[in-house]
């Protein structure tokens, strides 16, 4: 989360601060979030330290990589949980309070912008697609079925 607050801190008259800070909440692994605040001065200099701050923040590949390093079986568990999850997923399509579309997406991490992409179609189609009850035409469900490899019948 990002948001643009009044400026907590005051400054003396010989600092230049136009009154406002950046704050931007972000996940610190299994301690939760953290909050960093950029005071906003000029705009290039508040983009290098926001840009060098995010940089230096632990990705998701470090956190697993720090959980693999704890629990050789990390990889197969985190896999067993997917496939639970995806699983959990499909039966959620069944009751008809997901589409497959979001499902299959979702599962093979792609955006719906990469989905768009490979399917030669824009962002926001995808996301008509991906509303419970829309009528995906058999033309599309086969496309979709080529770049997910799954029967096209799952989209209709």
């Amino acid at each position: 989360m990002i948001e643009l607050r009044p400026n907590p801190v005051p400054y003396s008259e010989s600092e230049y601060q136009c009154g406002y800070c950046l704050v931007v909440n972000t996940p610190t692994g299994t301690q939760g979030w953290q909050e960093l605040v950029i005071n906003l001065r000029d705009q290039n200099e508040v983009r290098a330290e926001f840009e060098e701050r995010i940089s230096s923040l632990p990705t998701l590949g470090d956190f697993k990589k720090g959980l693999r390093a704890k629990d050789p079986d990390f990889d197969e568990h985190y896999n067993k949980a997917r496939r639970e999850r995806y699983r959990e997923l499909l039966k959620e399509v069944k009751a008809g309070s997901l589409s497959r579309v979001y499902v299959e997406r979702i599962h093979r991490r792609m955006s719906q912008s990469e989905l768009a992409k490979r399917l030669n179609t824009q962002q926001p189609n995808i996301s008509r697609m991906e509303r419970p009850g829309y009528t995906i035409r058999t033309q599309m469900a086969k496309r979709l079925a080529t770049v997910f490899k799954i029967d096209y019948r799952e989209f209709l």
